[in-house]
């Protein structure tokens, strides 16, 4: 008996990877926020790049506010689809998430981000690679490049300490959460609808776009 015990044990540990640096993770991604994804319960945040808060509002071309950190999210939802990302670990953040470069096939998901104006280059951690892609994201306006907009990291520091941005980033972090994957799974634990920013929140569970996951 404890000879099974120990076995099964072994095998839940497997199916929960802890990623080190220079380690590969391949799956299908859940969507957290326009930079962080997940993959078999594990964060990676996408390296090089800084994408608008959850919480964020930019304004279009119009002058009209909308929720660009939603639309980024959804954005890399819906370029990611089904298909099984690939991620190559390079470090963790204070967040405990795993930071890296993420693929689906040869197209880099962080520099398909910029290029399409979702994302801008953090280039304090190695975003200056990104800075052709950011120049062609404002020259056609695409994205947040559409209208104005604060650059995220000016979000977060006019933020601190209040409940939005780094308090969604906060509210992110749950290294002891084996994660809820579907909507199903929300209802039987009470915890649908999921709010965006919460941390139930997944962009590809919220199918009408509307902030409100599995309604």
């Amino acid at each position: 008996m404890r000879y099974r015990s120990c076995v099964a044990l072994a095998a839940a540990i497997a199916a929960f990877p802890v990623l080190s640096e220079g380690q590969t993770l391949i799956g299908r991604a859940s969507v957290i926020d326009g930079d962080t994804i997940e993959i078999r319960s594990e964060r990676v945040r996408l390296s090089a790049i800084d994408a608008p808060e959850s919480s964020q509002t930019c304004s279009d071309s119009g002058g009209r506010e909308y929720r660009c950190g939603q639309q980024a999210a959804l954005a890399l939802s819906d370029f990611i689809g089904s298909q099984n990302v690939r991620c190559e670990v390079a470090a963790r953040d204070r967040f405990k998430r795993a930071i890296g470069e993420c693929y689906m096939g040869q197209v880099s998901v962080n520099a398909w981000m910029i290029r399409n104006g979702w994302a801008l280059p953090y280039v304090q951690f190695g975003g200056r690679k990104h800075l052709a892609g950011a120049a062609e994201a404002r020259r056609e306006r695409r994205g947040v490049w559409q209208g104005e907009f604060v650059a995220p990291w000016d979000f977060r520091s006019a933020n601190r300490g209040r409940s939005s941005a780094e308090g969604v980033e906060l509210s992110n972090r749950r290294p002891n959460d084996p994660g809820v994957m579907t909507c199903d799974d929300l209802r039987r634990a009470g915890r649908a609808p999921a709010q965006l920013g919460s941390p139930e929140y997944r962009a590809s569970m919220d199918r009408d776009r509307d902030g409100v996951a599995c309604e």
